[in-house]
């Protein structure tokens, strides 16, 4: 289970998590205690992360870490992304690799409605004053995630 915390507010943006990673099916359910949640995407945006812990995307030999495929996310980025461009991006990225590891490794696709993997993405677009907060997942139904709309937008103006 992760706690992950992601704040924006006038003065800047707080995003914090747990470093535990666990397994669902195995002997020992603490695979370490310094799992890496959160990730810098860009000069102005964040994100933490949360659920599975490996996935294993099409012509991969094995699964991969979470924090490996964000960083081969990173450069799939056009420069200064807004905040919902991120993460749009970082949605369809995982949801596609998502897809791919249900296929290779039977029995690991969540069941329908429930989330496999999830994002809190923070941050400020360029030359903007407002912050925003958005919540990214892959499930298994095709459509995504469905946060709320208090989850999905939360927009903060930032002062001087």
């Amino acid at each position: 289970m992760t706690l992950a915390i992601g704040l924006v507010n006038p003065e800047g943006i707080v995003m914090a998590a747990d470093s535990r990673q666990s397994y669902r099916h195995a002997a020992v359910r603490i695979g370490s205690d310094s799992a890496i949640k959160v990730f810098t995407l860009t000069d102005t945006v964040v994100a933490a992360t949360s659920g599975y812990a490996f996935l294993r995307p099409q012509n991969a030999a094995s699964a991969q870490n979470i924090s490996t495929l964000v960083e081969d996310f990173k450069p799939t980025l056009p420069p200064t992304p807004t905040v919902l461009q991120v993460a749009t991006a970082l949605h369809a990225y995982f949801s596609t690799i998502y897809a791919q590891h249900i296929v290779h490794v039977h029995g690991e696709a969540v069941p329908a409605g429930t989330i496999a993997i999830q994002f809190i993405v923070a941050g400020y677009d360029q030359g903007s004053r407002r912050g925003a907060l958005r919540v990214q997942c892959a499930r298994r139904a095709t459509r995504g995630c469905r946060p709320n709309q208090q989850q999905r937008r939360a927009v903060v103006d930032r002062t001087e």
